[in-house]
């Protein structure tokens, strides 16, 4: 579609709209005089802005590439699992300190089995 429509449409409507329009444009070759000969066109139309946003083709493509299925599921279980590993371990050493030391500084712990022992879980 002619971007020259669009402003044109754009002006019919902006008698009956309370503020000027959003008036996105899309451009595949952006060029200074381009650009300036839609905004005189658009101010000569009489709307208030000349476009809210420009649109132009990338410059350059994104590489493209992908993981076999296979492949990205087990690396996202590798990750999973090291992830467990790391907190279980964690846990492992939080009891140990907990058992070791006389309980004055030990850190709340949410039971599952418990549920009534525990603020969070409104026990």
């Amino acid at each position: 579609m002619s971007q020259k429509i669009i402003i044109d449409m754009a002006a019919d409507r902006a008698p009956y709209v309370d503020q000027s329009q959003s008036m996105n444009l899309f451009l595949k070759d952006c060029t200074l005089a381009k650009m300036t000969s839609m905004h005189f066109y658009a101010w000569h139309k009489g709307l208030k802005t000349g476009m809210y946003y420009l649109r132009t083709q990338a410059a350059s493509q994104a590489i493209k590439f992908t993981l076999s299925p296979t492949m990205e599921r087990e690396s996202r279980t590798s990750r999973i699992a090291e992830a467990v590993r790391r907190r279980n371990s964690r846990i492992r050493g939080s009891i140990a300190g907990n058992d070791a030391k006389d309980g004055s500084n030990s850190v709340p712990m949410c039971n599952a089995l418990d549920p009534a022992g525990c603020q969070s879980c409104s026990g």
